[in-house]
């Protein structure tokens, strides 16, 4: 009688101990489940920034064509400007020193546009690249 109720114990603890045992891993799978979600949830939003990031690496390169190009055409009309024989008489008088002025001014304005944009597209890019690698260290 001893022999049984012990083994009546014994069964009934086997069995609270495997209640419990699914309990805990329903409750492991279930967190677990949860993170999985939440870690997805934020790849998303950091491919979605990635995407604007590259989206404005873009805008910006093509802005920096855009200014190269009209700095290119500024240049071309200086060098006319200087290049012709008619241009190099007239521009002893006044007006035309004036206006060589004028065309050097607006070639370093627009040189000094093409460098600041040259310098924020290299900044977007490294910050892209450390944000990727920042990513990439935490994965």
């Amino acid at each position: 009688a001893m022999t049984e109720e012990l083994e009546h114990r014994l069964n009934n603890t086997r069995s609270e101990l495997i209640k419990h045992k699914d309990g805990t891993e329903a409750q492991i799978l279930a967190a677990t489940n949860a993170h999985t979600e939440e870690l997805a949830s934020l790849g998303h939003a950091h491919n979605e920034a990635d995407e604007l990031r590259v989206k404005r690496i873009a805008e910006l390169e093509h802005e920096l064509k855009s200014l190269q190009d009209q700095l290119r055409e500024q240049k071309q009309k200086y060098d006319e400007h200087l290049n012709s024989e008619s241009d190099i008489q007239k521009i002893r008088n006044t007006e035309d020193v004036r206006r060589e002025d004028e065309l050097k001014s607006q070639l370093a304005a627009a040189s000094a546009m093409v460098e600041e944009l040259d310098s924020r597209l290299e900044l977007n890019y490294r910050s892209t690249v450390d944000e990727k690698d920042k990513r990439s260290e935490e994965h």
